[in-house]
């Protein structure tokens, strides 16, 4: 509702003050934000030039970029890019901008992670909005507009966006909408100019959205722009026309990719990946983001919940977003059960017959890494060689991740136990004893290579059926999967091309890197 009334700054009705409007937003939003434009650099003078619109609008890209560059990708959840706000090209230069905004759902209640929702969206709209022509599309998911948080950026949203992203629109499309939004979107024509109210459009289904927006008969085109939608709006898209909705849970991975795979930027490696599956994205970058390594050990315990282990597996298998203060035990179950789901292993059946070919050895690493380089450039799909580098990506940061604590925990260790033992002696020397026992630290769980294959091992590569003579096998595939975990970073096992330098500023990082790669990136197969 907020991207839907926003775009237009000519009020009809002149009794309101729009300057009034402006100044208290500025008020209410940034407060003490004057002071900070002024330190940076301009004059008081400036500052008091400057309409509230502007200031406001420039001063909310800025705290987001000045976040962006301190933080880096932990600046905001990276699980956003493939579910909140999308972006693609259309024909003769313009651009498609699709929000699905029920992702915002598990944030309504922090007001601080609405901020923070609301600077990631400028920072993706400006770059589009301010200097291209494009079209908007609104996905509509039964939101609760009345929520004070969305209320108020709304207002918000009404009162700082540029004139540029009114006029640089080319059509508003609002994706089923039902009866109550289009209600409430009629409280809102008094404010809106005539131009705006004539560029928004119902429309009811997906179908009809790439038809609009791709008007010429390019299946291609129309299909990319398809794959563009979360999956959420693929799934209300199928209720809508009262047909069964998709899924992702033991969906072949081919079926699954091809009508709903993202296209996805890791900025720790600057891969890029086509086609994965939305879900794997979320639940994998949700863990790195909140340093999930440590739970990895409780990862089968009897205490997880399971309607809590249930409730996200339908939140997965829906495309609906994941709740948030979940424990990273129940989200490494997620990830595994996904995985484990699939019709196919990772590196499919095929793989484990050519495995069996091979007499390959325990132990003789080289000649495992040697296979599996040929695998993923010669034998496997492109999707499978896509979802499994990028788990085997994840898993390496995790126990990357992983590493990097134990060595400052053994540096803080060391420390403590320095201190520890001066104020030892100090109490020996005042006692007159100088022999103690040493106590052994408890022993805590570690990450590591070996472990996650252990775990993770019959997601890359299972039989067919698991009989006795399978068994034999378990100990060579799960080093096979070590190796793979360990040297995934290694040029030879890319099977995409790079994506080249990312910027370290604003969304453009994203903007651009993103599409470079989806021009580029191919598989060789």
């Amino acid at each position: 509702m907020a991207c839907l009334f926003c775009f237009s700054r000519r009020v009809k009705d002149d009794s309101q003050d729009p300057t009034a409007r402006k100044a208290s937003a500025v008020l209410a939003f940034i407060g003490h934000k004057r002071s900070a434009i002024v330190r940076d650099g301009l004059s008081e003078r400036v500052a008091t030039m400057m309409s509230g619109q502007d200031m406001v609008y420039q001063q909310i890209l800025a705290d987001a970029k000045r976040r962006m560059k301190a933080r880096g990708e932990e600046s905001f959840p990276r699980e956003w890019e493939v579910q909140l706000v999308r972006y693609g090209d259309v024909a003769e230069g313009r651009k498609v901008m699709i929000f699905t905004p029920a992702f915002l759902t598990p944030y309504l209640d922090d007001p601080e992670a609405m901020d923070q929702a609301f600077e990631y969206v400028l920072l993706k709209l400006d770059p589009v909005a301010m200097h291209h022509r494009y079209v908007f599309v609104y996905c509509c998911m039964g939101m609760d507009w009345a929520h004070p948080e969305l209320v108020k950026r709304m207002r918000l949203a009404f009162d700082v966006l540029p004139e540029k992203y009114g006029s640089n629109l080319v059509r508003l499309l609002v994706l089923h909408a039902n009866l109550g939004f289009q209600m409430s979107s009629w409280l809102f024509l008094p404010n809106m100019s005539d131009s705006l109210a004539n560029k928004v459009k119902y429309i009811a289904s997906l179908q009809e959205v790439c038809q609009a927006v791709c008007p010429s008969d390019n299946d291609s085109a129309r299909e990319d722009l398809r794959r563009k939608f979360a999956f959420v709006t693929h799934r209300q898209d199928a209720l809508e026309k009262r047909e069964r909705p998709p899924v992702t849970f033991g969906i072949p991975l081919r079926q699954h990719c091809s009508y709903h795979g993202v296209d996805f930027l890791d900025v720790r490696t600057g891969r890029y990946f086509r086609h994965l599956p939305p879900s794997a994205v979320c639940i994998c970058e949700a863990l790195q983001r909140e340093g999930g390594d440590s739970d990895f050990g409780c990862l089968f315990e009897s205490d997880l919940g399971g309607d809590v282990v249930y409730r996200l597996v339908q939140s997965l298998d829906h495309g609906m977003p994941v709740e948030r203060e979940l424990p990273c035990a129940t989200l490494w179950c997620g990830l595994k059960l996904m995985l484990d789901c699939m019709p196919q292993p990772l590196l499919t059946f095929q793989c484990l017959d050519q495995l069996r070919k091979q007499h390959l050895k325990i132990g003789d690493r080289e000649a495992m890494k040697s296979f599996l380089v040929d695998v993923f450039r010669s034998h496997l799909p492109p999707e499978h060689a896509y979802i499994a580098l990028y788990v085997a990506l994840f898993l390496n940061g995790m126990c990357g991740l992983a590493s990097a604590k134990r060595e400052d925990m053994k540096y803080l260790h060391s420390a403590a136990t320095k201190i520890q033992a001066r104020v030892r002696r100090s109490l020996l020397a005042k006692e007159g004893r100088h022999r103690h026992r040493r106590q052994r630290p408890a022993s805590e769980f570690h990450l590591t290579a070996s472990v996650a294959a252990k775990v993770f091992a019959p997601s890359f590569l299972r039989p067919r059926v698991m009989d006795a003579a399978s068994f034999s096998w378990v100990p060579l595939i799960t080093e096979l999967v070590e190796v793979l975990v360990v040297s995934v970073e290694e040029p030879e096992f890319w099977v995409g091309r790079p994506t080249g330098p990312i910027k370290a500023e604003g969304c453009e990082r994203d903007t651009l890197a993103g599409e470079t790669a989806g021009s580029s990136a191919d598989v060789s197969v």
